[in-house]
């Protein structure tokens, strides 16, 4: 079975650091992962960039 994450984020910096490393170290990976931006005015973007 493939699985898709769409992951919508605004100014989430405190916790998508923690939301990231618990997705890929899950057992079953996603085939595919979509962050998506809603306009951060934090450095959240900066962590899904790295």
């Amino acid at each position: 079975m493939k699985t898709i994450i769409i992951t919508p984020f605004l100014n989430e910096e405190a916790v998508i650091g923690d939301l990231i490393k618990s997705v890929i170290s899950q057992q079953l990976k996603p085939a595919k992962w979509v962050l998506v931006d809603d306009g951060s005015t934090d450095k959240s973007i900066k962590f899904v960039q790295n």
